[in-house]
């Protein structure tokens, strides 16, 4: 599931009015949205057979996945470079030694998926045939870019929910339900709002008539705001699953739930 069809799984259903904050949840086994393209991945040089290669296109760690072909459309390759070298006996007197390098552009067809592949983040990239590669060959990939996607376990929008379940992450499951549940009802903060502190606000402390002070372990990490109650431990925090995880509300986020209305969701 991702942005481009979750709205196509509600279109059946239909408000009550008798209660005013149902909540549909559409459980699914992968939630997927387009995230633009990576940063610049490369490998190191290798022999001819050692293509094609696994290249992990994650850089810096952040944790998203590959697709093919990507959400957004188009290819999955945006744009890299192959580069190779010969050995040449005759070189240094007959020592031997590395020809010239020659180098040229990746093409779509150069890069795909290998099914077996062992992270989300990583992409296949075989040696063009305009590399004329032989036994002598060494190659190697520079500046690979492609098209990147966003992971979530789940995501709260228009008094709706999505949900991933994993069989494996049964427990992490139900904290999911609960922590999309606790965004519906404006937790940890209404996304955007912050405080001249740079800590973010609760929405009935800009709206409602009750003062509720900053939440003093919300932060947000480009995920909008959630909670740092012991590091990760709140079922409020970013994503799971964590170990030794409280598997509810902290302390912290409880009080803040006790002063929302719950007659009206988000």
């Amino acid at each position: 599931m991702s942005d481009t069809n979750k709205a196509q799984f509600f279109t059946t259903f239909a408000a009550q009015g008798d209660k005013p904050n149902m909540i549909p949840v559409m459980v699914c086994d992968a939630q997927w949205d387009p995230a633009g393209n990576t940063k610049a991945a490369r490998c190191p040089a290798r022999r001819k057979n050692a293509f094609p290669v696994d290249i992990d296109a994650d850089v810096d760690g952040d944790g998203f996945g590959v697709l093919d072909p990507p959400l957004q459309g188009g290819n999955l390759l945006i744009s890299g470079t192959w580069k190779a070298r010969n050995w040449d006996d005759t070189l240094k007197g007959g020592k031997g030694g590395w020809g010239p390098t020659r180098s040229g552009p990746l093409a779509a067809g150069d890069v795909d998926i290998n099914p077996a592949r062992d992270s989300l983040t990583k992409v296949r990239v075989r040696l063009p045939d305009a590399a004329n590669a032989d036994h002598t060959t060494v190659a190697w990939i520079e500046d690979l870019i492609v098209a990147k996607a966003n992971i979530y376990l789940g995501v709260s929008f228009n008094k709706r929910i999505l949900a991933v379940y994993d069989p494996e992450e049964k427990v992490d499951f139900q904290n999911t339900i609960a922590h999309e549940v606790g965004h519906a009802y404006a937790q940890v903060m209404y996304p955007g709002a912050t405080s001249p502190h740079g800590r973010a606000v609760p929405v009935q402390a800009r709206t409602g008539p009750l003062k509720v002070p900053e939440h003093p372990n919300a932060r947000d990490r480009k995920q909008g705001n959630h909670c740092r109650h012991l590091v990760n431990m709140c079922v409020m925090y970013d994503s799971g699953p964590t170990k030794g995880s409280m598997n509810k509300f902290c302390p912290v986020c409880h009080p803040y739930l006790l002063v929302v209305d719950m007659s009206v969701t988000k």
